[in-house]
């Protein structure tokens, strides 16, 4: 497991970082670490020292993490849901079906000035394509609300969508790999 999970001072998931930027951070006496992988370690010509599980920063920064937009990550975002109808499709082995999803212009391309829309929610004028103008939805409500606003098609979202929070960025990165052990106390709900 190259894996390791960063937890802001007050304990709270921060982000995924990979092991030899972990031990930077040790050596750098940036982080102490709270748990370790059973029986591996790592070693150098002068010392050895156990593989960092979660560490943990002795001081508290403000998160500046961002999460690239792109479809995956939208689709992460909302759940693997439709916004509009709430369907999650899933393939057999229970993963989510993508192939069923797409991503909407909650605010169509045919409404936007200049290459932005006012969000008819809070009147906030944004790009077209951003995280606050783009919602996951089935593949029927898509064609189904067209070049439309939601209210203009007679549909409701579920939850506006919004720039992913800090919490978000973990969720995220979390459903893209096997969760160690190690990290399960640190993850809370």
């Amino acid at each position: 497991m190259d894996a390791v999970l960063l937890l802001n001072a007050n304990h709270t998931p921060l982000k995924v970082i990979d092991y030899r930027k972990a031990i930077w951070l040790l050596m750098e006496e940036k982080v102490w670490m709270l748990e370790q992988y059973a029986d591996k370690t790592i070693r150098s010509a002068s010392m050895e020292i156990p593989w960092p599980a979660v560490v943990v920063l002795k001081k508290h920064v403000r998160d500046c993490t961002r999460l690239k937009f792109k479809r995956p990550n939208v689709l992460a975002r909302d759940h693997y849901t439709c916004q509009y109808c709430g369907l999650t499709p899933k393939l057999t082995s229970g993963a989510p079906d993508t192939r069923k999803l797409t991503m909407d212009h909650v605010v169509p391309r045919y409404q936007a000035v200049d290459g932005r829309v006012t969000l008819p929610w809070n009147g906030k004028r944004v790009p077209l394509t951003t995280w606050e103008n783009i919602a996951t939805a089935c593949e029927d409500c898509n064609n189904r609300k067209a070049n439309r606003t939601p209210e203009q098609a007679g549909m409701t979202l579920a939850r506006h969508p919004r720039r992913p929070n800090p919490f978000d960025v973990v969720r995220i990165t979390l459903l893209k790999m096997t969760v160690p052990e190690e990290w399960s106390e640190h993850l809370g709900d």
